[in-house]
């Protein structure tokens, strides 16, 4: 059965009835996300769940999100678009000692705040998961001006590394063993 999706649900009554849902959702209501956004703008996400029973009789929800979500760029510090893709398999317990059961391919979806699901809250928490641990530009000249400095750095470092190395390849003088002045000194003077 599809269905639009809904902003909350009850898991257990829809996997009886394994509802497929998908649509369209912003960033609005995700706080925790929005924090680590470079934009206060609501961003559009689509969704989409499967609600259904597993071969164990346990509700699960299977989805995808994705988004193109503005972080900042750790190397200008400056907006950059990230594409943000997951894919998730939950399955709803009622008590974080009910998550011992849950199969290895999927993980716990506690409902401690009763046996509603929130769509909002669900995707927000994939979403972080999701994001990137160092968001940059793919390409450092689209850094804007301080990407330009940041690529001379980056040369002028690399043609210093050539040069070290090119100077490390070269032999060695050979240095004067302090031990064999002193034998010099021993045998010059046993004479």
């Amino acid at each position: 059965m599809s269905t639009a999706l809904p902003q909350r649900f009850d898991p257990w009554r829809l996997a009886a009835q394994d509802v497929h849902a998908a649509g369209e959702i912003d960033t609005r209501r995700m706080p925790r996300l929005t924090e680590a956004l470079a934009s206060d703008k609501p961003i559009p996400v689509d969704v989409e769940l499967r609600i259904f029973s597993d071969s164990g009789g346990r509700a699960r929800i299977t989805g995808t999100v994705e988004a193109t979500l503005p972080l900042t760029c750790q190397r200008c510090l400056d907006p950059v678009e990230v594409p943000v893709y997951g894919e998730f398999s939950l399955v709803v317990v009622a008590t974080p000692e009910e998550s011992d059961g849950v199969p290895e391919d999927a993980e716990p979806l506690i409902l401690e705040k009763g046996p509603q699901v929130s769509v909002h809250e669900m995707v927000e928490d994939e979403l972080i998961l999701a994001l990137p641990v160092i968001a940059r530009h793919e390409n450092i000249e689209d850094c804007g001006p301080r990407g330009r400095i940041l690529a001379d750095v980056q040369a002028e470092a690399a043609v210093a590394d050539d040069k070290e190395e090119e100077i490390s390849e070269e032999p060695e003088e050979r240095k004067e063993n302090p031990f064999e002045v002193l034998k010099k000194l021993k045998t010059d003077h046993s004479d």
